[in-house]
């Protein structure tokens, strides 16, 4: 019997709006089926803040698992803002899972770490749309010859699939859960991620280890890392001044730490009834971050460092991820963070 257990794997969630990089807001639990599998694979996957181990008693037994049969892991997020400051457009949290796996040719960090997305942090191509108890072909064209494949390219069997109108739709038998490949001939049209009609707690997202891959991954490198790279969304900042204490002031204007001018001369807008406040809207996009290493000052009548004017209020606050708006006229590119003062 073996007296002790090898790590093999660290899985490593990040996520840029945190002052640390890591996203300890993250959970993960097992579907269904994960837990037998650990047990007939002797194999410990250990929780921590912002990631996981998995640990094997006999690393061996990695091989014997069929590809069908992926360690499952669901995600949570205990931050219920995660949409609001994550750079993920057009994400639904209640049609879309974030579908992660180890197989294909995972970007590799370093010597033995492993992205398990295909650019630098989480975006479309992680995105895959839910679809319970049936699914629709994109576009589709009856004249044309479609199949389908799991994750891991193997033809999902004739038998299990039904065709139930002549409009493209389709459901499964025989599958409880998971990734479905739709092609037509050597092309990829489209993913879905397909669970049968039954009763689902959704997660936000999935991630699929098959171990045949993670023991040869093992094998050549050793301890290896997983790593899932979030982006933080970047917004338009408004600075909303609305104390009339502010109409003393002649010449106001936002100034970062390294004294530039990186928000729009202020023009006044009514907010409330007859409440007018001076609006300052930066230039540019700005990161919404937990806490930032920049900060923004309010200055009355600058000129240059030689010239700096009156300090009026030292360190402006920072966006926060529940005032978070989009743009009325162009809603799919452009979001504000409102900021009162």
């Amino acid at each position: 019997m073996k007296q002790g257990f090898k790590h093999l794997l660290t899985v490593l969630f990040k996520h840029g709006y945190y002052q640390d990089n890591m996203f300890k807001s993250l959970d993960t639990s097992f579907d269904d089926g994960t837990p037998k599998l650990l047990r007939d694979l002797d194999i410990i996957i250990k929780s921590f803040p912002g990631g996981i181990h998995l640990l094997a008693a006999n690393p061996e037994l990695l091989m014997t698992t069929n590809d069908d049969n992926p360690i499952r892991l669901l995600l949570h997020s205990k931050d219920n803002l995660f949409v609001n400051f994550t750079d993920l457009p057009d994400f639904s949290p209640s049609d879309h899972l974030l579908y992660f796996n180890n197989l294909g040719n995972n970007s590799v960090v370093g010597s033995h770490t492993f992205l398990l997305h295909e650019d630098e942090t989480v975006g479309q191509n992680e995105m895959i749309q839910l679809c319970a108890g049936k699914f629709q072909v994109p576009l589709f064209d009856h004249t044309k010859k479609y199949h389908f494949t799991d994750a891991a390219d193997m033809e999902i069997p004739p038998q299990s699939i039904h065709s139930i109108n002549e409009s493209g739709e389709y459901s499964l038998t025989g599958m409880t859960g998971n990734l479905i490949k739709i092609k037509e001939g050597n092309s990829e049209i489209s993913r879905i991620y397909y669970r049968p009609n039954a009763v689902w707690k959704k997660p936000m997202g999935i991630i699929e280890i098959y171990t045949g891959r993670l023991f040869n991954q093992h094998l050549q490198y050793g301890k290896v890392d997983y790593s899932i790279h979030f982006k933080n969304r970047q917004t338009i900042w408004k600075y909303f001044l609305v104390n009339s204490v502010y109409e003393k002031f002649g010449n106001l204007t936002i100034l970062n730490k390294e004294k530039e001018q990186v928000f729009n001369i202020p023009k006044k807008q009514r907010v409330h009834d007859n409440l007018e406040a001076l609006v300052f809207e930066s230039k540019n996009k700005i990161p919404i971050s937990e806490i930032t290493n920049g900060y923004y000052q309010l200055v009355d009548n600058y000129v240059s460092p030689q010239k700096p004017g009156k300090l009026v209020l030292k360190k402006l606050p920072n966006a926060s991820p529940d005032l978070i708006f989009q743009d009325t006229e162009n809603p799919e590119t452009t979001y504000f963070s409102h900021i009162y003062i």
